[in-house]
């Protein structure tokens, strides 16, 4: 029965389809209920199911500005990484169209992923602009409050 199956763009998988265009900041969480047609979306069912998780503030802040990422790139509103290099290499002064990515590209592709890896540089067309967790490190201690209670 062909009825059963459709074809979905990435956008569509993570953040689901839906009968008018949404940003991805405008996707409704899923309630549990859609129409035939119509995919929930991944990101929305996540969403579903951390929210009756007992997950502490920090850790679902963390979760969601993951999940943003993912959806915004599903959407094509950031960067992929492969696009975020070719951009570099295509609009560094050195590069002279030919397809040659000399040793000055590649030293400064390195230098400019280190930085953003680090947090040195802002990257905000490939990571958005949320950056910073604010997800405590000591899981014991965060254990330890759990386990009082």
């Amino acid at each position: 029965d062909t009825d059963i199956y459709t074809a979905l763009s990435v956008n569509h998988i993570i953040n689901g389809k839906v009968t008018q265009t949404l940003s991805y900041q405008q996707l409704p969480e899923w309630d549990g209920c859609f129409q035939k047609g119509e995919f929930p979306g991944l990101i929305p069912l996540i969403n579903s199911y951390l929210s009756g998780m007992d997950v502490d503030a920090d850790t679902h802040c963390t979760i969601q500005q993951y999940l943003k990422l993912i959806q915004r790139r599903a959407a094509g509103d950031l960067h992929t990484t492969a696009s975020w290099i070719r951009d570099f290499v295509q609009t560094h002064p050195d590069y002279k169209q030919d397809s040659v990515v000399s040793d000055l590209i590649n030293y400064d592709l390195l230098s400019r992923i280190h930085g953003v890896q680090s947090g040195d540089v802002s990257c905000p067309e490939l990571l958005g602009t949320s950056l910073k967790s604010k997800t405590q490190e000591n899981i014991p201690a965060a254990m330890e409050k759990a386990e009082s209670h």
